[in-house]
């Protein structure tokens, strides 16, 4: 899941950075307010999709370490993915 998530989240920022510059300098009158918007509503979801990516990639560390090293190492992990959790909750208010 997480490369299919950075997978999307890479192709729809790219599209929208390509084709909403494209679209604010070659198209007709009132292009780029247009433009603008279109990028600010792919905005939420290209973040929304990072950070499943992000998340993802995290679990998939935690589930590895408890797999490879046990139930320590997988609690030490499991201790950090709720530090990363919890500043990622911190940062969205």
């Amino acid at each position: 899941l997480t490369m299919a998530f950075g997978l999307y989240t890479v192709c729809v920022s790219s599209f929208a950075t390509v084709y909403g510059h494209r679209l604010a300098l070659q198209g007709p009158t009132g292009s780029v307010e247009r433009a603008v918007a279109i990028m600010m509503k792919q905005r939420n979801g290209i973040f929304v999709t990072f950070g499943l990516s992000m998340l993802f990639l995290v679990l998939g560390a935690i589930f590895m370490a408890w797999i490879k090293m046990g139930v320590s190492a997988g609690g030490v992990t499991a201790v950090f993915g709720l530090f990363f959790l919890s500043l990622v909750r911190k940062h969205q208010d």
